[in-house]
C-alpha cells in the first residue's frame, strides 16, 4: 500500500520507501529551498530503477503536493493526468479530490463541484474522511443543489441547527459524566443528560 494512502502504517520497511517518506515530509516545510530540494530528490526517486508502482504512485502523489504548495495548480493538474489510479481505490479518490482541489484554487468552481460529486457518487470503498462524513450526514441536513463546492453546499440553515443540537447533546454529556466522576455516584443512581435537547 504506498504510504501517502496509509498514514498509521508502519514505518516503511524499504530504504526506498524510507528516503520517499523523507522526501515528502521535507516537502512540507515552510521554507521554500527545502521544498525544492525535497522536489527535486521526489524526481530521482522516480527514476530510480528500484521504485515499484506503488512508490511511484506514490512519489507522482506527492509530487501534485508539491505543485499545489507552490500555488501551481496548473502544473498539479499536468502532473495528475501523468498516472490512471484504479477506480475503486483510495489512490482513485486521492486524485479526485487533488483534482477538486487545483480547479477551486483556479477559479473553476463548476469543474470542482464536478470532481467532488463524482467523488461522492464513486463507490471508492475508500477510508476518505470527507466521503465518510458525506454519506454518513444526518438525513434532517438539506444541501443547496447547484454547481457548488461541498462547504458551500453544506452550511445552510439546517446544517447550523443540527450542529447546534450535536453541540448540546454533547456538552450535556460532558456535564453527565462529570457529576458522575466528582460525585462519586455509583451505577445504581440513575442520571440524565438535562441538555435542551435531551
Amino acid at each position: 500500500m504506498p504510504i501517502w494512502a496509509a498514514p498509521n502504517a508502519k514505518f516503511p520497511q524499504s530504504s526506498m520507501e524510507h528516503e520517499i517518506l523523507a522526501a515528502g515530509l521535507e516537502s512540507l516545510e515552510h521554507d521554500r529551498e527545502r521544498r525544492d530540494r525535497a522536489e527535486a530528490k521526489l524526481f530521482q526517486l522516480r527514476a530510480d530503477r528500484r521504485a515499484t508502482a506503488d512508490d511511484r504512485l506514490n512519489i507522482d502523489m506527492t509530487l501534485v503536493g508539491c505543485a499545489q504548495r507552490r500555488g501551481d495548480h496548473r502544473e498539479a493538474l499536468q502532473r495528475l493526468t501523468r498516472f490512471s489510479p484504479k477506480a475503486g481505490t483510495d489512490a482513485y479518490a486521492a486524485k479526485l479530490q487533488l483534482k477538486a482541489t487545483s480547479h477551486y484554487q483556479l477559479g473553476r468552481y463548476a469543474k470542482a463541484a464536478q470532481e467532488f460529486d463524482q467523488l461522492l457518487a464513486a463507490d471508492t470503498g475508500t477510508s476518505n474522511d470527507l466521503i465518510a462524513a458525506m454519506r454518513a450526514m444526518a438525513a434532517e441536513i438539506e444541501l443547496r443543489t447547484g454547481p457548488y463546492s461541498w462547504p458551500i453546499r453544506l452550511l445552510t440553515a439546517s446544517f447550523a441547527s443540527w450542529s447546534v443540537r450535536v453541540a448540546a447533546d454533547a456538552m450535556a454529556q460532558f456535564r453527565l459524566c462529570y457529576r458522575r466522576a466528582h460525585h462519586e455516584l455509583s451505577d445504581a443512581v440513575p442520571l440524565r443528560a438535562t441538555g435542551p435537547f435531551s
